[in-house]
């Protein structure tokens, strides 16, 4: 099973699908090498997103929320998510080959398969100019904050990655995030509580879905504030 699946589109027509595979502390936080499509300076210090009208209210809503709001509360960074109130109006995204999805909108759909799907498009210079963010409508979703059991899969864990990738986080070369990081080694004793958010996504790992009746990803570790304060 697949946590997430990122996807950077650029005006020229490129697409870049990143199958996210599975792998905590990094020990790098280079920017650049994370970072494959960034907002830029007019994008800053706020990027404003809306839930889709089909999007489900309640407890679904204010876990996205949560996450946006880890992202946007690092210190330093000048980055910030803001949530309008109003499902409506919205811009569906231009620019972008192959895509025409509304722009900064969140999404609970079909994805046959993944958890979460992030797709950055990006304008002619390299930056961001908008974002979606999609979860699977299929899945067994715990939405509240304490601790899911162990089918179901912690919906805020899971919006904190896929806004991780909003801000322009993007998977390295092959999917994998951290290659060189012990603590993403899917064969290394897994210390879940100080993985990294935006280490990479699911495999079997000690024998079993470690996504599934856990809650590590809601935690921002030092490689994902530090990559975050170095880009912004």
């Amino acid at each position: 099973m697949k946590i997430a699946r990122a996807l950077a589109s650029l005006t020229l027509g490129f697409l870049l699908g990143v199958v996210i595979a599975a792998q905590g502390t990094a020990v790098g936080h280079n920017a650049a090498t994370w970072y494959g499509i960034p907002w830029g300076s007019d994008g800053l210090p706020s990027i404003t997103y809306k839930f889709n009208d089909n999007f489900p209210t309640g407890n679904w809503r204010d876990r996205v929320r949560d996450a946006a709001d880890r992202w946007s509360n690092v210190d330093p960074n000048n980055f910030a998510f803001n949530n309008l109130s109003s499902d409506n109006p919205k811009n569906f995204g231009n620019q972008c080959a192959d895509y025409d999805f509304e722009e900064n909108v969140i999404y609970y759909r079909n994805l046959s398969g993944a958890y979460g799907l992030a797709s950055v498009c990006a304008k002619s210079n390299g930056n961001a100019k908008w974002f979606t963010v999609s979860f699977d409508s299929s899945q067994n979703w715990y939405r509240g904050t304490g601790n899911p059991a162990s089918n179901e899969i912690d919906a805020w864990s899971v919006a904190q990655q896929e806004l991780g990738h909003g801000t322009g986080f993007l998977a390295g070369s092959g999917g994998d995030h951290f290659s060189s990081d012990s603590d993403c080694d899917r064969d290394a004793p897994i210390d879940l509580d100080s993985w990294q958010t935006m280490c990479a996504g699911t495999v079997q790992i000690l024998g079993y879905d470690e996504e599934k009746g856990h809650t590590f990803r809601r935690t921002l570790e030092t490689h994902d504030k530090h990559t975050l304060d170095n880009q912004y």
